[in-house]
């Protein structure tokens, strides 16, 4: 096995800790037992367990990514693109729960060696300079108002979808598919792109 795949056995087993357990319960111990590998062969590879936390979260942020966006024809127009990411979004507490819920735990809880938290909102800042793209690419087809800013839009959007997603985890009965579908609605005929009749 490589050490590229030996690392990536070392951060599932860490998701899978995290999710299931919680994150004060993934010690290097605990991720070693899970994984199949020595303590020494984790700190080998990663250092300690903050480079792995954060490893870990990366990782996981980058496979949801990865799920999002494998649902989502992003080339079609704006209108169809936000409701296709926004049901997208809203089905990962089902579809890829284990690692979304590690990541909120390692977002919450990776703090540094003076307790402050490791992700912050600048940690944000790839994930709105897609979306500002997007938003744009939406101005210059006519689907969204020119007179909008593109930043606020990101910021706006992604804040409404991870208020979605803790909605959604913490109320397990509520259907994500009218959810989304409520969310999408609404948010559109803000940006007047065909309101109630953009309905899909």
């Amino acid at each position: 096995m490589s050490q590229s795949e030996r690392e990536n056995q070392i951060i599932q087993a860490t998701i899978r800790i995290v999710a299931e357990r919680g994150y004060a319960a993934a010690s290097l111990e605990a991720v070693a037992e899970v994984a199949g590998v020595s303590k020494g062969l984790i700190s080998h590879y990663f250092g300690g367990r903050e480079t792995l936390m954060r490893r870990t979260a990366e990782e996981a942020l980058g496979e949801i990514r990865r799920a999002v966006a494998d649902s989502v024809d992003m080339y079609a127009p704006l209108p169809q693109v936000l409701r296709e990411t926004i049901l997208a979004a809203a089905l990962l507490p089902q579809n890829h729960a284990a690692r979304l819920r590690a990541l909120q735990q390692i977002v919450l809880n990776l703090r540094d060696s003076e307790g402050a938290q490791i992700f912050t909102v600048h940690d944000y800042e790839d994930t709105y300079a897609s979306q500002e793209e997007m938003f744009r690419r939406g101005q210059d087809s006519g689907d969204i108002r020119s007179d909008l800013d593109p930043r606020i839009l990101a910021v706006s959007y992604q804040g409404a979808v991870d208020g979605m997603l803790a909605y959604l985890d913490a109320h397990p009965s509520v259907d994500p598919h009218h959810y989304a579908a409520q969310f999408a609605t609404a948010f559109l005929e803000g940006l007047q792109v065909g309101g109630r009749h953009d309905s899909g």
